[in-house]
C-alpha cells in the first residue's frame, strides 16, 4: 500500500463504507503491515467475530454487526497512533469479549466443517493467524466442531508456540462449557483439552457437575475433575461454603480428596457431622489427610452406625491408632453383632498397637476355656480367631498365656490354625 500515511488512511477509511466485510478486514491487515503497527490476536478475533455475525447472523443481527464492524475499523484507523493499539488492560477486555458465547445462527443442516478447517490449516502452515483464520475458528466453535479443531491443532507442524493463541481460545471457559453441556458431554474432546486447561477452565465442569441430572455425566465429570491441578482446591472450598445440595457437597469433597494436595487452611470438620452419610464418608477421607483432624475423623468413623464409615476408620487406624480410639476398636473387635469383616479389621488394629489392653482382648477371643477333662482349648475356628492368633504370633509370642494358646494352635489338625500360629515364621 503506497503513498504517505495520510493518503493510506483516507483510502482505507473511504473503503470501509462500500467494500464487503472480508475486504474491510484485509485492509486493516494491510494498513498494519504498511504502517508497521500491531493488530493483536484478541482484536483480530473480535473483528472476525463481528464479520461472522455480519455475514451469517440472524436477519436482525446482520445489519447491526456490519455497521459495528465498519465503525470499529474506522475508529481504529483514525486513532491508530500506538505501536501496540492494545495495552494490557484493553487486551484483557478484548479476550473477555471474544470469549463470549456466539448466539445461535441459522445454518444448513449439514455443517460445512471442511472449509474452515482448510482455511485454518493453510494459516497454520503459513505461520500467520489472520482474520480469516480466526473467523474459521469461531465458525468451527459455533457449529460445535471443537473435536476436529483440536485434532488439527494437535497435528499442526507449525513452530512451537504458533498455536498457543488457538489453544487459549479452545480452553476458554465458554468452549469448555460447550463441550460439557451436551448430553452426553463430549468426553473424548475434553480428554484432549484437559491437560491444557487453566484453573478457570475447570469452573464450567464444576457448574455442569452440580446441575446435571445424569449419573453417567456426573460420574464422567468426577473422573476428570479428580485429575485437576491443586489450584482448583480454593475454588472448590469457596463453593462448599455456599448453600448447596448434599450430592454437590459429596462430589466436591470427592474432588478435593483426589487433588494432589489440599488447600491451605481447609477444614473438613463441619462435614463430619453432616446428616447424610454419603457426605460423611467423603468428609472422613479428606479429614484423615489433615493431621489436626485425623483423630477426630477416626473417632467419628468408629462411632458411626454406617459400616462403610467404620471400615474407613479401621483401615486408617491400621497405619496409626491413637490411644483415644483403642476403646472403640476393642468394642468393635468383641461385638458379635458387628460384621465379621469389621471385627477382623479391628483385631488387626489391636495386633499392631502393642498395648496390654489389646493383648487381653486378643487372648479373650482365642481362649476357648477348658474341656470336661480340664484341658485348655481354643475357641471355635472362625475368621476372628485366625486373625487374633496371627496378631498374637506377630506381637506377643513371648507372653506366657499367648504362648500356650499358640502352642495349641500349632498342634491342631486344622492347617489354617497351624498357619495362623506360625505367623511370620511360615
Amino acid at each position: 500500500m503506497g503513498g504517505d500515511n495520510a493518503q493510506r488512511t483516507k483510502f482505507a477509511i473511504d473503503a470501509t463504507h462500500g467494500l464487503a466485510v472480508d475486504a474491510v478486514l484485509d485492509i486493516v491487515r494491510a494498513m498494519a503491515d504498511a504502517s508497521h503497527k500491531t493488530v493483536s490476536d484478541p482484536l483480530v478475533r473480535m473483528l472476525s467475530k463481528l464479520a461472522q455475525h455480519a455475514e451469517q447472523g440472524t436477519a436482525a443481527a446482520r445489519p447491526q454487526a456490519d455497521e459495528a464492524l465498519r465503525e470499529q475499523v474506522r475508529d481504529l484507523l483514525t486513532g491508530w497512533t500506538l505501536d501496540d493499539p492494545n495495552p494490557d488492560a484493553y487486551g484483557r477486555a478484548l479476550h473477555r469479549m471474544v470469549a463470549a458465547a456466539t448466539p445461535a445462527q441459522q445454518r444448513s443442516e449439514i455443517a460445512q466443517t471442511a472449509e474452515p478447517l482448510r482455511i485454518l490449516q493453510t494459516a497454520l502452515e503459513a505461520g500467520v493467524l489472520g482474520f480469516a483464520a480466526w473467523r474459521a475458528v469461531e465458525r468451527l466453535l459455533a457449529e460445535n466442531n471443537v473435536g476436529p479443531l483440536v485434532q488439527l491443532l494437535e497435528s499442526s507442524p507449525g513452530p512451537s508456540g504458533s498455536v498457543d493463541p488457538l489453544w487459549a481460545r479452545i480452553t476458554a471457559p465458554d468452549v469448555v462449557r460447550q463441550l460439557a453441556c451436551t448430553e452426553p458431554p463430549d468426553f473424548p474432546t475434553l480428554d484432549h483439552v484437559l491437560p491444557r486447561l487453566p484453573v478457570t477452565g475447570f469452573e464450567p465442569l464444576l457448574d455442569v457437575l452440580g446441575a446435571s441430572e445424569s449419573r453417567t455425566t456426573r460420574r464422567g465429570l468426577l473422573d476428570r475433575l479428580t485429575r485437576a491441578p491443586h489450584e482448583l482446591g480454593a475454588r472448590i472450598v469457596a463453593r462448599l461454603a455456599g448453600e448447596i445440595p448434599w450430592y454437590v457437597t459429596r462430589n466436591l469433597l470427592l474432588i478435593l480428596d483426589g487433588l494432589p494436595v489440599l488447600p491451605d487452611g481447609f477444614s473438613a470438620a463441619a462435614f463430619l457431622a453432616h446428616p447424610d452419610v454419603r457426605v460423611r464418608r467423603e468428609a472422613v477421607k479428606v479429614a484423615l489427610k489433615i493431621p489436626a483432624e485425623r483423630e477426630r475423623a477416626l473417632l467419628g468413623g468408629l462411632q458411626d452406625s454406617d459400616a462403610r464409615m467404620a471400615r474407613l476408620a479401621l483401615t486408617a487406624a491400621l497405619e496409626h491408632c491413637p490411644q483415644a480410639a483403642l476403646p472403640l476398636v476393642t468394642q468393635l473387635a468383641q461385638d458379635h453383632a458387628t460384621a465379621s469383616e469389621l471385627r477382623v479389621l479391628a483385631i488387626k488394629v489391636l495386633g499392631r498397637t502393642g498395648n496390654t489392653t489389646a493383648l487381653a482382648t486378643l487372648l479373650q477371643i482365642v481362649d476357648g476355656g477348658t474341656s470336661w477333662l480340664g484341658r485348655a482349648r481354643l475357641a471355635a475356628r472362625s475368621l476372628e480367631v485366625l486373625a487374633a492368633l496371627m496378631a498374637l504370633s506377630t506381637g506377643w509370642r513371648g507372653d506366657t498365656q499367648a504362648a500356650k494358646l499358640l502352642a495349641l494352635a500349632a498342634s491342631s489338625a486344622d492347617p489354617d490354625l497351624r498357619n495362623a500360629a506360625i505367623g511370620t515364621r511360615r
